[in-house]
C-alpha cells in the first residue's frame, strides 16, 4: 500500500509570495520520484475567506513594497519574547476563525501518513487543531519546513513532530524556544532538481551570444523597485568595467524598455549590457554567472547557491532576508552592497582580484544543499515508520 504524503504551502495568488510554494513543489518532485508515494499538494491560502486574504496581502505584499519600515516592525516586534507570546494566541485565533471548515475536512478526506508543510501558517493552525482534538494527533505525523536561514517565532509550535532546517543557528533558536533536539533536522532549504545540474556554460553562453571567457555578471532585477534598478545599471554603465551585464527585469515590460533606451545611450568600450524579461530557465543565467546580484529570499539564494555562483545582496526584506543576508556574509559566501556606489566598487575589487571571488565560490559550495528536498521526504518518512 502507497504511504501518503501531504505537502501544505501558501500562495494564494501570490498574497505570500512564492518562495513556500516553490519549496513545496521541489518536495513534490523530490517525493514522485518514489513509486510508492502518493503525493498532493495543498495550497492552505485558498481555504481562508477573503478578510484574511486581504490582511496578508496588506501586511506582507503591500507593506513591503511600499512601506518596508513598517514591515519591519511588524516582522521583528512579534518575535520578541515578551510580546511574541501575547501576538501568537491573537495572530492564532484570528487566522482560525478565518479558516474554513473544508481545510481540516481536505486534510481528513486524503488521509496521509505524513504532512510536510514548508509554510508557518499550516504549522500553528494544525499544532492548534491537535491540542484540541480536532485533528487526531495520531493520525498523521506533522513536519515543518522552515525556508529561511533564521527562523521567526512563528514558524515555532508545541505539536510538531519534526522540524527541517537550514543550518545549526536554526537548530538553535529551536531548542531555545523549547523543541526537543531530537525532533530537528538539518538539511538545508528545499529546491528543485534543475537547480542542482550544471549544465554546458559554453552551450548556454552561445545561445545567449554570450563570451563565456569574459566575467559575466546578472543582476535578478525582478525583485528590486523599478527606481532602484535604473539606479544600479545606470551606475554599472558608468564604470564601464570589462564584464557582460545581463538584467532581468521579471514581468515588467516598462522596465526593460526603460533600460534599453538607457543602453542605447551609452557608448560602452569595455562593458556589454543586456537586457532581458522573463526567463523561462533561470538557471542557465545562474549556470554561466561570476557573479549575481539579488536580493536574499530564501528559495532564490539556496538555488544559487547550489549552483555554486557567489552573491552581491542589495535591498534585503527587513525581517527574514537581513537574517539571510547575514548568514551568508558572515560565512563569507556573498558580499553586502548598501547602495549602487558600493556595488561598483565591489565589482571593480572583485575584477581585480580573481582570487577573491573564487574563495566566495568555495564558500558557497561548502555551505550548500542541494540535496535537501531529497532529505526532507526521507526523513520524513522516518518520521512516520518510527512513530
Amino acid at each position: 500500500m502507497k504511504k501518503k504524503i501531504l505537502i501544505i504551502h501558501g500562495h494564494g495568488g501570490g498574497a505570500m509570495g512564492v518562495g513556500h510554494m516553490r519549496a513545496g513543489i521541489a518536495i513534490e518532485e523530490a517525493a514522485r520520484v518514489s513509486p510508492d508515494l502518493e503525493v498532493r499538494m495543498l495550497d492552505m491560502l485558498e481555504y481562508i475567506d477573503s478578510f484574511l486574504e486581504r490582511m496578508f496581502d496588506m501586511f506582507y505584499r503591500q507593506t513591503i513594497m511600499n512601506c518596508p519600515k513598517l514591515w519591519a516592525i511588524s516582522y521583528y516586534l512579534p518575535d520578541t519574547k515578551w510580546f511574541g507570546k501575547i501576538w501568537s494566541k491573537r495572530q492564532a485565533s484570528l487566522d482560525i476563525k478565518h479558516l474554513k471548515k473544508e481545510f481540516v475536512d481536505t486534510i481528513k478526506e486524503f488521509a496521509p501518513d505524513v504532512v510536510i508543510c514548508p509554510f508557518w501558517l499550516p504549522l500553528e493552525v494544525i499544532s492548534i487543531y491537535r491540542e484540541k482534538g480536532i485533528i487526531d494527533p495520531n493520525a498523521f505525523r506533522m513536519c515543518g519546513v522552515i525556508t529561511d536561514y533564521y527562523p521567526h517565532r512563528f514558524w515555532i509550535h508545541p505539536n510538531i513532530d519534526r522540524y527541517f532546517v537550514a543550518n545549526d543557528l536554526c537548530r538553535t533558536r529551536l531548542i531555545g524556544e523549547g523543541i526537543d533536539a531530537t525532533k530537528i533536522r538539518i538539511t538545508g532549504i528545499p529546491i528543485l532538481k534543475i537547480f542542482t545540474v550544471k549544465d554546458d556554460r559554453n552551450a548556454i553562453c552561445a545561445k545567449m551570444g554570450l563570451n563565456p571567457d569574459d566575467f559575466i555578471l546578472s543582476i535578478l532585477g525582478g525583485g528590486f523597485g523599478a527606481g532602484r534598478i535604473k539606479k544600479i545599471f545606470t551606475k554599472l554603465l558608468g564604470l564601464d568595467l570589462p564584464v557582460q551585464v545581463l538584467v532581468t527585469t521579471g514581468r515588467n515590460k516598462k522596465l526593460k524598455s526603460e533600460l534599453e533606451k538607457i543602453t542605447a545611450k551609452v557608448r560602452l568600450k569595455n562593458m556589454k549590457a543586456q537586457v532581458f524579461g522573463f526567463i523561462d530557465k533561470i538557471e542557465d543565467l545562474y549556470n554561466i554567472s561570476n557573479l549575481i546580484v539579488s536580493k536574499s529570499g530564501g528559495i532564490s539564494i539556496s538555488e544559487i547557491m547550489s549552483m555554486g555562483c557567489p552573491m552581491v545582496i542589495m535591498d534585503p526584506i527587513p525581517g527574514q532576508e537581513e537574517y539571510n543576508r547575514d548568514y551568508l556574509v558572515q560565512n563569507n559566501a556573498a558580499l553586502f552592497a548598501r547602495n549602487p556606489k558600493e556595488l561598483g566598487k565591489i565589482l571593480s575589487s572583485l575584477i581585480r582580484e580573481p582570487e577573491r571571488l573564487k574563495k566566495l565560490a568555495e564558500n558557497v559550495r561548502r555551505i550548500a544543499r542541494p540535496n535537501a528536498a531529497i532529505d526532507i521526504v526521507r526523513e520524513s518518512l522516518a518520521v512516520e515508520e518510527n512513530s
